[in-house]
């Protein structure tokens, strides 16, 4: 059960962490504490700047970005690896994830390539949704996707202005809660284009109540364990499990923010998002701790150009039945795991 919990604790923080970020950087309290802007921008304040980043954001159609997240665990590799001698090697090393790639709104259309690096290893991974269709590459061959992952992408693209909306409505996330504080740190150049640099920093114990309210909900891990579902065969009867493991996990964690910070440049004359990074650490006490797993830093960065240009997307041929990706992604797991999930890590 304790090797179960490490696997869950890192896969649900990962997530709430990246959700997060994207939460924080779409919208603010009006109570807060935005500092004088720089003299470039004598007449709009860092919330303003942020406002107006919203108001764009949400009539941008299409994109190109570029992205990265790594996950470093801080903690005792051998008592970790005593454990688990597969999970210590996993997590010796910083999980990573690179996503590069357009995308479109309405009608959805996408074409990424992405890098997962976990345990020594990279998996190539590869996206593509058009004509109504979703499809994913992986071991150089092409699946086609359920309806319900394109319906997800769907989703993704139209709440993408206001992500806030949505943490709010699943995890009773409320971001305006966490006493935002937005600085303009001045004028920067981004890939060419003049930028604000701004700056939003938040109240760590408010965002932790909150986090931790959120690792507690069944809704939550309803969730999580039905997307797991969708993509690796996972069974109803361990969702329910991956359900009740939530207030354990919170109890075995007793997860604390210590730094948490996300910074956005936004372009001074069309004011849209032109690059935005997050820094989030956390450290664990409990049980956890004890046996090793001590803490998590997390730090993503992402880059955003060829705002609202159309895209335009070939559907691969030959593309097989997603059933058959369920078995490749199976055998990925076990690979990287060393068999461990056979065994009910």
């Amino acid at each position: 059960m304790r090797r179960k919990l490490y696997l869950i604790a890192i896969v649900a923080v990962l997530a709430l962490a990246l959700v997060l970020a994207a939460g924080c950087g779409s919208k603010q309290s009006t109570t807060s504490n935005a500092t004088t802007p720089t003299q470039s921008a004598a007449s709009m304040s860092a919330a303003d700047i942020v406002k107006a980043a919203q108001a764009a954001g949400a009539k941008t159609t299409s994109g190109t970005i570029a992205a990265d997240l790594s996950v470093t665990v801080k903690g005792d590799t051998a008592k970790l690896s005593a454990t688990s001698a597969q999970l210590g090697a996993l997590l010796s090393k910083p999980i990573t994830a690179h996503i590069e790639g357009s995308f479109q709104g309405k009608p959805t259309a996408a074409d990424m390539t992405m890098t997962l690096g976990a345990g020594g290893q990279n998996i190539p991974l590869a996206i593509k949704a058009t004509g109504g269709k979703g499809y994913i590459q992986y071991g150089k061959k092409w699946y086609v996707l359920p309806a319900s992952a394109l319906k997800s992408m769907n989703t993704t693209a139209t709440s993408a202005s206001d992500p806030t909306a949505e943490l709010s409505k699943t995890l009773g996330i409320d971001v305006t809660t966490w006493n935002p504080t937005f600085t303009n740190m001045g004028t920067e150049t981004v890939d060419g284009v003049d930028t604000y640099h701004i700056e939003l920093t938040a109240d760590t114990t408010k965002a932790m109540a909150d986090i931790t309210k959120a690792l507690a909900s069944p809704k939550f891990w309803t969730q999580a364990g039905s997307a797991a579902g969708s993509a690796t065969g996972t069974s109803k009867a361990q969702i329910k499990m991956y359900e009740g493991l939530g207030k354990q996990l919170v109890a075995a964690l007793q997860p604390k923010v210590t730094d948490f910070k996300v910074d956005m440049w936004i372009g001074t004359t069309d004011s849209l998002t032109h690059k935005a990074s997050l820094t989030l650490a956390m450290t664990f006490g409990g049980t956890m701790a004890q046996a090793g797993l001590q803490g998590l830093d997390i730090t993503g960065s992402v880059t955003m150009s060829n705002f609202n240009a159309p895209v335009t997307v070939a559907a691969p041929s030959g593309a097989l039945p997603y059933k058959q990706l369920q078995k490749a992604l199976s055998g990925l797991s076990s690979g990287l795991l060393g068999g461990a999930a056979a065994t009910g890590l």
